[in-house]
């Protein structure tokens, strides 16, 4: 199952209510694509609940965040819950502001 929510002008909040949404409902979801939304800097705290939320997708193997507009405290956040994700491959993290996270 795949759910494309790309260049939906989600704001950061939406983005985490989405994710956490779709974490309760689509249990056997292998791609998530939320790329090119404009989300405003998204913070630390608010890239953790996206992360948290992909972690409850037992089954997600691709996960897009490219063009999301986060930086290093946003990487930070998005780590906390990644660790939970065994079967994720693929993770597009280009066009954010990483510099040396």
């Amino acid at each position: 199952e795949t759910v494309n929510l790309a260049c939906n002008s989600l704001l950061a909040d939406g983005l985490a209510q989405v994710a956490e949404a779709l974490a309760h409902s689509a249990k056997t979801m292998k791609t998530l694509d939320f790329s090119r939304n404009e989300l405003m800097a998204p913070t630390e705290r608010t890239m953790a609940q996206v992360s948290v939320a992909c972690a409850k997708l037992e089954q997600l193997t691709t996960l897009k965040l490219n063009g999301l507009g986060f930086g290093a405290e946003g990487a930070t956040g998005l780590a906390v819950g990644l660790r939970g994700c065994p079967a994720l491959t693929h993770l597009d993290l280009s066009s954010n502001a990483l510099g040396d996270a």
